[in-house]
């Protein structure tokens, strides 16, 4: 409940002029933060002591430092409730009660009262302060806060504990209530900063919530951060946050395909249980293979959000959008207003028990929630995406360019969304150990040498078994379905043994 109340109060408001419906989309939570008086939205690991690698080390010290740490990646939808006032205001102590009597029989004004100082004018608060915004609401597009919960996000103004904050056990500035006002001498003053936990130095080892990976196909391994969360702004402290911002994360795309060959612009792609599902789904059940796909290609996809689409919806990914034969119609307005954004949407394991390792998202939780356990599909949109392949022309493509970056250095732009690299193929003959596909399938007919089925199919809907193999046998044995991805990771790793048999992928968030 605290979570989902940081993530209303923390909703930007959609600024006037045309806006764009976006479809809702179910949403993983990434990075509680734990309830206590200086929480931070760190990894709310259970077993934050356990090195990954390595011998168990305990650090001998902790480091003090100030955090700026991001709100809360919330599902799309409506803005929330404005930001929990901070209560009553600090204000300067009063004089002692002998020289406040004096100052009230003097008829002079206070600055002419012997042993005043000199009158000045105090200087205009900063633009970036409390004093300058005010006390109690969050807005969005300002550098620090001033509402009561950017205490939990640690991006208050420097100034908003003299400001905002309220005294807590007598101590501190300026109470008021039914009977008046009371003050104290002693001014308000910041509570110490969270005191981070100390990375790990010996070699090799590394502690959560932090996990050993490669960033990116050609990044060597290093203890990171899972994406979308960003380390500490101190590169001491081992804690990993909640972005604020968009950020650019590299992991595995898959698509099943086809003898064919084309960019991945315009098509919809997937999570290596997604692509599973899809197989299972569509592909296999029918002979020949629905499409001819014969193989699973995979791509190191770079992908980066627009600010304009976070600032509406503070996720890092759009919605899906359905691609067939490289068209998505009626989709210009979100293109136009927010950019070429890739888009995730998670489809049922229930139909088909896919359920992604944890090793593959550990950014994802609760662990056991539908977002987590769920296979995911992406959506890469290219030029002109409203026309089919064969209707696409260079005024149409010059107007709708599409999110593909001409580089790997992927921006956010509207234009430059996501990069894709290809990562290897592997077929889907030989995954399933046969040697050639048509010729398992046919067969030929003893009295006249005609082409004719010979019975044997991958999978068989009705039996939930296949004929002539056992491969795809159990589509809802979670266990049958993850000895299928194992196998499509160890093929890969077969045949690409210098990359990266994984990479860390965020949550359809």
């Amino acid at each position: 409940q605290q979570q989902q109340q940081q993530q209303q109060k923390h909703a930007p408001v959609a600024s006037g002029g045309p806006s764009l419906a976006v479809p809702q989309q179910t949403t993983a939570t990434v990075a509680a933060s734990p309830a206590s008086p200086d929480a931070t939205n760190t990894f709310p690991w259970p077993d934050v002591d356990e090195p990954q690698g390595g011998p168990k080390t305990t650090p001998t010290a902790t480091a003090t430092v100030t955090t700026t740490s991001g709100k809360m990646a919330g599902a799309p939808g409506p803005a929330g409730a404005a930001g929990t006032p901070s209560g009553a205001l600090g204000a300067p102590s009063a004089p002692a009660a002998s020289d406040a009597a004096a100052a009230a029989a003097s008829p002079l004004p206070p600055s002419a009262q012997p042993g005043a100082a000199p009158a000045t004018s105090a200087p205009p608060p900063s633009a970036e302060s409390c004093a300058h915004f005010g006390c109690g609401k969050f807005a969005v597009g300002r550098t620090c806060q001033c509402n009561i919960g950017c205490k939990n996000f640690h991006d208050c103004c420097a100034d908003f504990w003299a400001t905002c904050q309220e005294p807590q056990n007598g101590n501190g500035t300026r109470q008021s209530g039914a009977g008046g006002s009371t003050s104290s001498t002693t001014p308000a003053s910041p509570p110490p900063p969270p005191a981070c936990q100390l990375r790990p130095t010996a070699l090799g080892v590394c502690r959560k919530p932090r996990i050993m990976a490669r960033a990116g196909i050609a990044e060597p391994e290093q203890c990171m951060c899972p994406p979308p969360l960003v380390p500490h702004t101190n590169s001491s402290c081992n804690e990993c946050f909640e972005a604020k911002t968009p950020q650019r994360m590299t992991f595995y795309m898959y698509r099943a395909m086809s003898p064919e060959t084309y960019p991945m612009e315009n098509v919809n792609m997937a999570s290596l249980a997604g692509v599973m599902w899809y197989l299972h789904r569509e592909v296999v059940g029918s002979t020949p293979r629905k499409f001819h796909i014969t193989r699973i290609l995979r791509y190191s996809v770079t992908m980066m959000v627009t600010q304009d689409y976070y600032n509406k919806t503070p996720n890092q990914f759009g919605p899906f959008v359905a691609f067939d034969s490289g068209s998505a119609r009626g989709r210009n307005s979100l293109w136009a207003d927010f950019g070429y954004v890739v888009g995730c949407q998670l489809v049922d394991p229930k139909l088909f028990n896919y359920v992604p390792p944890r090793s593959l998202q550990p950014s994802c939780f609760p662990r056991d929630s539908f977002a987590c356990r769920a296979p995911k599909w992406y959506s890469l949109p290219g030029p002109c995406p409203e026309e089919k392949v064969p209707d696409k022309d260079p005024s149409c493509t010059a107007a709708w360019p599409g999110g593909m970056c001409p580089t790997a250095v992927v921006t956010g732009d509207h234009s430059c969304t996501y990069f894709a690299a290809p990562a290897g193929e592997i077929l889907l003959d030989e995954l399933e150990g046969i040697q050639d596909y048509e010729s398992w399938w046919i067969g030929t007919n003893a009295s006249n040498g005609a082409k004719t089925p010979n019975g044997n199919i991958e999978y068989d809907f009705d039996t939930d078994v296949g004929v002539g193999m056992d491969f795809w046998n159990g589509r809802h044995d979670e266990a049958n379905c993850t000895r299928r991805m194992d196998s499509v990771v160890k093929l890969f790793k077969l045949k690409y043994p210098t990359l990266p048999q994984s990479l860390p992928e965020p949550p359809c968030v």
